[in-house]
């Protein structure tokens, strides 16, 4: 491993190890591990400034690997006179950070710390990435751990800077995005030239078969949101205010037990369930196809109501987490007095429990949204991939052609969308919920 590969990871391993083991009953041993986290990522950078050489505009300390040959794209490292001070000059101010913050952080120690050392380690990256893809791999994921830092340790209005940091770096993207698609593909090499050209934008937003699956992506997205709903809704209520106490816990877990495994050994598990014996969309008989058609003689077959199916099984936990959550802070003094106005069952949910719960709802919404409108995957297993039914299968296939500047003008469209969706969801109040 080269040495912007240990300056980029060592801080990122210290970051997860704390995010694994750390407990705020071990604070004190938490922030010294982050130190000496630190200090290591600190240290190996150091022979950087060794090994530099002056008068040369060449990138050193060059690492080169293929990382997605199908898409040229590698995982290449280097500095040049610039980007260089920029490593060591990070490494530094992480160290300072975790001593500045050795009191003054109090809960959530092992996150708090194991956040700032994943961010340390991934704004390396954005300093030392060459490749196109790498550098913008880099510069998304800071966003993650940034955001929660904003979010959680933030001052009094740390949802609403949160959100407008999301929001301005968001934008960015997009005008990287809105860059990388204004290339005209070389008919030749297959490659993006240096011509100039709206006609990626224009076949993106006027296309009507590709709006057609835009929209039909949306509708889908909605479907497996409200679906999720009404599973999560009632279930959340029987573990937070019927199921015996001591098994509350227990049922949570086990709600949450799809999501230790993994996505294609989930998405192969489906495909096999709802295999059909004959036919797409239903079975002719017994004994010849999936578990379903085995066990109960029909299987909806490979199709768009198998990815309906599947989906909701995928981010079914992401919404009834929140929503279990907001059940459980419900005061059933409020339950109790709607019973003794008089109101019936249904509208208790709809007067009492409907609007309060709403922001919860909100947050786990925006989970299964999101997830679904950019999945391509599941569509390509329980559908054979014979229909591109989904627009990230859309993208999928143009980035495969390989047409990388009309695929950069394809993804404008869900990430305007899930902007939208995000602005609607915080007039909800969504944010004070995840």
């Amino acid at each position: 491993m080269g040495l912007l590969s240990l300056a980029i990871w060592t801080p990122i391993v210290f970051g997860v190890l704390l995010l694994a083991v750390g407990r705020d009953e071990h604070s004190r041993a938490v922030r010294w591990i982050a130190l000496i986290g630190a200090v290591i990522g600190l240290l190996v950078t150091l022979p950087l400034y060794d090994g530099f050489k002056l008068g040369t505009a060449a990138m050193q300390f060059v690492e080169k690997t293929t990382w997605i040959e199908r898409f040229n794209v590698h995982y290449h490292l280097g500095v040049d006179g610039l980007s260089f001070w920029f490593v060591p000059l990070t490494a530094f101010i992480t160290v300072i950070v975790v001593i500045a913050s050795w009191e003054s952080i109090t809960e959530r120690v092992n996150q708090y710390m194991g956040a700032f050392l994943i961010l340390s380690g991934l704004m390396i990256g954005v300093f030392c990435a060459i490749d196109g893809m790498l550098f913008y791999v880099f510069f998304e994921a800071t966003l993650i751990p940034m955001y929660l830092i904003i979010g959680i340790w933030g001052g009094p209005n740390k949802i609403y800077a949160a959100f407008k940091f999301f929001l301005y770096t968001l934008l960015g993207s997009l005008l990287m995005l809105v860059a990388s698609s204004l290339y005209e593909l070389n008919p030749t090499t297959q490659k993006p030239s240096d011509t100039l050209t709206l006609a990626n934008l224009r076949d993106a937003f006027t296309n009507s078969s590709v709006v057609w699956v835009m929209l039909r992506t949306t509708l889908l997205a909605l479907s497996v949101t409200v679906i999720c709903f009404l599973i999560a809704m009632p279930v959340s209520f029987f573990v937070a205010k019927i199921a015996w106490r001591g098994a509350r816990r227990g049922l949570i877990v086990a709600m949450l037990m799809p999501l230790w495994a993994g996505y294609l050994v989930k998405g192969y598990a489906w495909r096999a369930m709802v295999a059909p014996a004959g036919g797409r969309f239903a079975a002719d008989g017994k004994g010849g196809g999936g578990f379903l058609d085995s066990t109960f003689g029909w299987t909806p077959g490979y199709g768009r109501a198998a990815i309906v199916i599947t989906l909701v099984y995928f981010w079914l936990p992401y919404m009834v987490l929140p929503i279990y959550a907001g059940i459980q802070r419900l005061s059933p003094s409020l339950l109790d007095a709607a019973g003794d106005l008089g109101a019936k069952p249904f509208r208790t949910f709809r007067s009492v429990m409907l609007p309060l719960l709403l922001p919860a709802v909100a947050a786990g919404s925006i989970f299964t949204f999101s997830l679904t409108l950019g999945d391509y995957i599941v569509p390509q297993l329980v559908n054979n991939g014979k229909e591109k039914f989904m627009f990230g299968t859309l993208i999928n296939t143009t980035l495969g052609a390989p047409n990388q500047p009309l695929a950069a003008a394809y993804t404008l469209w869900p990430l305007l969308i899930v902007v939208l969706y995000l602005l609607a969801m915080k007039r909800v109040g969504a944010f004070e919920n995840l």
